[in-house]
């Protein structure tokens, strides 16, 4: 019975907004039909006005994000490159640092916890249940594919690679003083990628592979946990940050 507008889906929990409802309402007609033209039928009145403005409010965020980038707006980028030096976010270059690795190590601990650990009843906040319906984009089904675009975001974040653009990443701060660890962190990478293929050929959707309890997730949360060690510890020692920094923490 409420009122659907911006500001009640700008005020709504994550579970109610963005991407996840947006993929309930385009692949579940809401009683667990799923084919397109029953779905289609279905959205008509207040379940079309709420994805209509479900959009909107993707594109709104999605829109500020994007300025926060845009040199003619917040700049994001050229405050990270004038990090001690008349950067209003980061009054040191470690600043900055620090930043990038506490994002490095958010998105490992994401891929690892929420999107694979707690659907598979892995993660302590699972007790060790496994459940299909607190998987990440289980209505497309691309839950796979959630897992390895985070690993692609990680990725481009360390080595300053993506879609063939090559530039400097976190990586040149680890090769100047530790060659193994670039290695290490790297090979990691590439063997997360393949487990996730692997189980997606295999299995097709998440949902599939945690209703027969595949051993393959085990293994790929284990390998996580190898990065993440990697990760908070060898690479915040070598960088010497300290995740958690925040911008203007030092005001």
């Amino acid at each position: 019975s409420d009122t659907l507008n911006s500001t009640f889906v700008q005020d709504s929990g994550v579970r109610v907004r963005g991407f996840p409802a947006v993929e309930y309402l385009i692949f579940d007609n809401g009683s667990g039909v799923t084919d397109a033209t029953t779905v289609a039928a279905g959205l008509t009145g207040r379940r079309l006005t709420f994805l209509r403005l479900l959009t909107d409010n993707l594109e709104t965020e999605t829109g500020r994000l994007r300025a926060a980038w845009d040199p003619s707006s917040g700049n994001f980028a050229g405050q990270v490159a004038s990090a001690g030096a008349g950067s209003t976010e980061f009054a040191m270059q470690v600043d900055a640092l620090s930043w990038f690795v506490t994002q490095i190590l958010t998105i490992a601990e994401s891929i690892r916890e929420n999107k694979l650990g707690l659907g598979a009843g892995l993660s302590l906040r699972s007790g060790g249940d496994r459940d299909t319906e607190v998987i990440e984009s289980r209505f497309a089904p691309h839950s796979f594919t959630s897992m390895e675009q985070a690993l692609v975001g990680l990725e481009a974040i360390y080595t300053g690679g993506y879609e063939g653009s090559i530039g400097p990443g976190f990586s040149t701060v680890v090769l100047d003083s530790n060659v193994q660890l670039d290695t290490d962190i790297r090979a990691s990478f590439v063997s997360i990628r393949e487990q996730i293929q692997s189980m997606q050929s295999t299995y097709g959707t998440f949902t599939n592979a945690i209703n027969v309890n595949a051993p393959e997730m085990t293994a790929l949360y284990n390998t996580l946990g190898d990065l993440r060690i990697l990760l908070s510890t060898e690479l915040v020692s070598t960088s010497g940050t300290t995740p958690g920094v925040s911008p203007n923490d030092g005001d």
